[in-house]
C-alpha cells in the first residue's frame, strides 16, 4: 500500500485510542492488517516501475502533509502524528537503508521478527484487478478520513 492509507489509519488510531502507549503499537500493527487487504503496488505496473520511487516519495509527502493539516486543530495532534509515523514505519524499516542496515535489521533480536510477517501478509496469493487493487486503498483512505473528521472529543465538564 501507499504511505497515505497507512499514515491516515495510524492518525485515526492516534486520535481515538487511549492511552497513547496502547495507540502506538496498535497503529504499528495496523500496517500488517492493511497490507493483508488485497491491493496493488506501483512495482506491479510495468510502465510505472521507473517512476515508482518518485511516486512513493511524493505520496509519502502528501501523506505527511495531510496528517499535519488534519492533526493541527485537534487536541490529540501529537498522538495522531506519532501514530501516523508508527503506522507507516514498517515499510521504511523493512525496505529502506543501506545493506549493512538491512543485515542488522534481519539479524537483530529487536527487529528480526518484523520482516517475516510483513512479507507473509503481502504474498500475492490473491490476484485482483488493477482498479480493485487501488479501490481498496481508496476505501481505507476514505474510512480513515471519516473517522478523523467525524470524531468529537468527549467534553469535560468544568468543576462546579
Amino acid at each position: 500500500m501507499f504511505a497515505i492509507p497507512h499514515m491516515l489509519a495510524g492518525a485515526a488510531i492516534g486520535q481515538r485510542v487511549r492511552p497513547v502507549w496502547v495507540a502506538v503499537p496498535v497503529a504499528f500493527f495496523s500496517h500488517l492488517l492493511l497490507d493483508a487487504i488485497p491491493h496493488h503496488e506501483l512495482t506491479e505496473i510495468p510502465s510505472l516501475v521507473p517512476w515508482s520511487e518518485f511516486v512513493n516519495v511524493f505520496a509519502s509527502l502528501v501523506a505527511v502533509g495531510l496528517v499535519l493539516v488534519l492533526a493541527e486543530p485537534r487536541p490529540q495532534r501529537w498522538a495522531m502524528i506519532v501514530c501516523a509515523v508508527a503506522g507507516v514505519a514498517l515499510d521504511p524499516l523493512d525496505h529502506a537503508g543501506p545493506a549493512w542496515f538491512q543485515r542488522w535489521f534481519d539479524q537483530s533480536w529487536l527487529t528480526g521478527w518484523i520482516r517475516p510477517p510483513h512479507n507473509w501478509v503481502q504474498l500475492p496469493s490473491v490476484q485482483v484487478s488493477l482498479w480493485f487493487g487501488f479501490l481498496t486503498q481508496a476505501l481505507v483512505i476514505a474510512l480513515a478520513l471519516y473517522l478523523i473528521l467525524a470524531y468529537r472529543s468527549p467534553r469535560r465538564e468544568p468543576p462546579a
